[in-house]
């Protein structure tokens, strides 16, 4: 974690925050302002798709729409079955809700055919078996060990104007160790911050682990934190009062459901070296508050934030819990998040794989362009013009990597002084980029 001591600089924060959020489509808010608009029918649809993740709000607002008959004929049958239900994830009110409803009908509803359709559907320990985890689910139990590391730069603007932030990004890991197919997940404040962590990472080596799979997507979550001295803690209380109307507008649009600035502030109490995480403790205190708001997120169809849940689940070494991040996985490719839906490649078989690497393509995902090439030539059904179209398309991107060059070198194998001259050029871009020759040998 990079710190920078701003002893003989002015101390300046940048408190960046709602002026980047991007709106959900899907998420709480973005539902409720469609209800507050009338927009009955999409507020429903969007509110049932949130219920699906366990969002309790979700499914009490469904409840309400038909008790009123909101989007649709009103159905107190309905209306009782998703108030028990928001009780059984937790919010008791809606038990009260449930049993005013349970006067005004003849028959018991708990018998009815549509309280045992939705009490099947959103049944919580179903939910629990399917997504549910601890905090404790989520510690890091394959952490690879690095042989040579540099910390990126800590950019000379962002020192002066205060700025901090992260960069989250994935990579693979060669046969030799080195860092490869970088690519950046997500990055705050954008613009930032991104080019020096892939300059560093260039540089940096592992211990490659054994499975191929293994070496495969690599997460890192970079912060860049300003030092915190004498000084800071003296004006500490002064920044409380400068900032409190910013982070009272965090608060309130994490509460009211915006699923970016949930997702956000999870990534922020993440790390305690923040400022903004110092300014956010005195509203979220518990230990355990990033795991809080990165699930509020989740829940509430962030796939950036699904895809981190996801991440961290996959690296627990317990079987059930990486069923679970699996899950979470699949979530989030559905939610249509490129990244998602190339790592999802990584845990199916081919008929799944080459549907995943296709969803991942079509969005512009290189690693999954690449793939998808390599995957077409190896069977031998495939259609020429197809390995053609998605060669052309990782061109455009990156017409020197040595993956692409090695595909195109066993597209031409029948060939061979084009196959041969392709090899070349493979190991020499693999050289020229300090990526491991091995493979990418006749």
């Amino acid at each position: 974690m990079r710190r920078t001591n701003l002893a003989s600089t002015t101390f300046v924060i940048l408190l960046v925050s709602l002026s980047y959020a991007l709106p959900v489509r899907g998420d709480l808010a973005s539902a409720t302002k469609a209800y507050q608009a009338q927009q009955y029918t999409e507020a429903y649809q969007q509110f049932k798709t949130l219920a699906t993740l366990g969002n309790v709000d979700a499914l009490y607002n469904l409840a309400v729409m038909n008790l009123h008959g909101q989007g649709r004929e009103q159905n107190l049958n309905k209306a009782f079955s998703y108030f028990v239900l928001a009780g059984d994830y937790g919010l008791s009110a809606a038990d009260n809700h449930a049993r005013l409803i349970a006067q005004q009908l003849e028959h018991n509803p708990e018998h009815s055919e549509i309280f045992t359709q939705l009490a099947h559907q959103f049944d919580i320990r179903e939910h629990n078996r399917r997504l549910g985890f601890e905090s404790s689910d989520l510690g890091d139990t394959s952490t690879l060990s690095t042989t040579y590391q540099v910390q990126p730069n800590y950019p000379s603007h962002a020192i002066e104007k205060g700025i901090e932030g992260w960069v989250w990004a994935e990579f693979d890991i060669d046969a030799s160790g080195a860092v490869k197919n970088t690519v950046v997940i997500d990055a705050y404040p954008p613009h930032v911050f991104e080019e020096s962590v892939l300059a560093a990472l260039k540089r940096w080596r592992y211990v490659p682990p054994e499975s191929q799979n293994a070496r495969r997507g690599r997460s890192l979550l970079y912060h860049f934190n300003t030092h915190k001295g004498e000084r800071y803690r003296q004006s500490f209380t002064s920044q409380q009062r400068l900032y409190a109307e910013e982070i009272s507008a965090l608060v309130e649009a994490a509460e009211q459901g915006q699923s970016d600035i949930q997702y956000r502030i999870a990534t922020w109490l993440s790390s305690e070296q923040y400022n903004v995480s110092q300014l956010l403790k005195a509203h979220w205190p518990d230990n355990d508050a990033n795991i809080t708001l990165l699930r509020a997120s989740a829940q509430n169809n962030n796939a950036k934030a699904q895809y981190r849940l996801a991440k961290k689940l996959l690296n627990n070494s317990d079987p059930r819990t990486r069923q679970i991040g699996l899950n979470w996985l699949r979530v989030a490719a559905n939610n249509q998040l490129s990244a998602a839906q190339w790592t999802m490649s990584l845990h199916t078989t081919n008929s799944e794989r080459q549907m995943w690497l296709k969803r991942s393509a079509k969005q512009g995902h290189l690693r999954a362009q690449i793939d998808l090439v390599q995957l077409l030539l190896e069977e031998p059904k495939s259609a020429e013009q197809d390995i053609t179209f998605w060669l052309n398309q990782a061109q455009q991107q990156d017409n020197t990597h040595p993956d692409l060059l090695w595909a195109q070198a066993l597209f031409n194998k029948h060939r061979g002084q084009a196959y041969q001259q392709l090899m070349s050029q493979a190991r020499q871009q693999a050289q020229s980029r300090g990526w491991s020759e091995a493979a990418y040998q006749d």
